[in-house]
């Protein structure tokens, strides 16, 4: 086995809030981790329900609880869980997610092979039933780099501004180099953290790869996401604007123009989701109202149509 009890090859951070429900097949799932010795650093953010109680019936050493005083939102609990982390890597793992017994260790070897920093993995979506799976991130095969006999997929700069998509991956990172660039989530953002946290590695020097094949499995409520993403890709205009101005006057200020097509792509989807949100909730009405102020709705509707029956969350590249 790599690593021991005391010093552990991963630390697995999960942020847990009213996690009661979810929470023990999460940690059973990284328990189950083949080869490998981790430690789980779960942090409570000021939970409602028995998500405290569910912790503490994991007692070994394996576990390390952490309790917020109050109500901090995930990214403040991962930085917390960053700095309690003793393992060579950090693995972030969301509370109501699971993830495969050789994933962790698949993704080391991969990471280590190829001289990375960073890297991540394609997911499965899964429905509550757990009757029907899909791979998330079936635009992958759009990146310009060809994937290597590892399956792994080299990402630069360029590569994660035109796809915001890849924010959503859920990271191992050395933690040398978060040691060596003292880089934690941002906490003033609410949406898109988690892709800012990727540009803030990367423009600090990290190198990132992403394998595309599905070893994290996320339960996705489809009417929860589409509830809330109008605010989803509000939130992301804040961060890619974030991103212009921090690469202003550096190296990277050529990139500003895929920035600006990043943002036009999140306003389309807040054109989109404007109307069509309110129509599949049947809010006729509503959305008739926001189809007045968002005709650009109806130019986009071919492209999703053609993205429903692919499986794929962007639309096909134009000729």
């Amino acid at each position: 086995m790599r690593g021991s009890e005391s010093l552990p090859t991963v630390s697995v951070i999960t942020p847990c809030f009213n996690a009661a429900n979810t929470i023990d097949r999460m940690i059973t799932s990284v328990r189950a981790s083949s080869s490998i010795a981790i430690e789980i650093i779960a942090i409570d953010d000021f939970s409602t329900d028995t998500t405290i109680e569910r912790l503490r019936q994991f007692t070994d050493d394996k576990m390390v609880i952490i309790a917020q005083p109050e109500n901090c939102g995930p990214s403040a609990c991962r930085n917390r869980g960053i700095d309690a982390a003793k393992g060579d890597w950090i693995a972030m793992v969301d509370s109501d997610d699971w993830i495969s017994p050789d994933r962790l260790g698949r993704m080391i070897d991969v990471a280590e092979a190829n001289g990375l920093d960073v890297i991540g993995d394609n997911q499965w979506v899964c429905n509550p039933a757990h009757n029907s799976k899909r791979k998330r991130m079936g635009w992958l095969d759009q990146i310009e780099t060809s994937p290597n006999a590892d399956d792994l997929i080299t990402i630069g700069m360029q590569q994660l501004i035109k796809h915001t998509g890849l924010g959503i991956i859920q990271p191992l990172i050395r933690r040398s180099f978060l040691e060596q660039e003292p880089i934690r989530y941002r906490t003033e953002f609410r949406y898109g953290e988690d892709y800012h946290f990727l540009f803030d590695l990367m423009i600090a020097g990290a190198s990132l790869g992403v394998i595309d094949e599905p070893m994290y499995f996320a339960e996705i409520n489809q009417s929860g996401l589409t509830s809330n993403r109008v605010q989803m890709f509000a939130g992301m205009v804040e961060v890619l604007q974030s991103i212009r101005q921090l690469v202003a006057g550096t190296p990277h200020q050529l990139l500003s123009k895929e920035i600006d097509e990043a943002i036009a792509m999140c306003r389309k989807t807040i054109q989109y989701g404007a109307v069509m949100d309110p129509l599949k909730s049947g809010r006729i009405l509503h959305a008739l109202g926001a189809l007045a102020s968002n005709p650009g709705f109806i130019k986009q509707a071919p492209g999703r149509v053609w993205g429903m029956l692919t499986g794929r969350t962007q639309a096909p590249p134009r000729k």
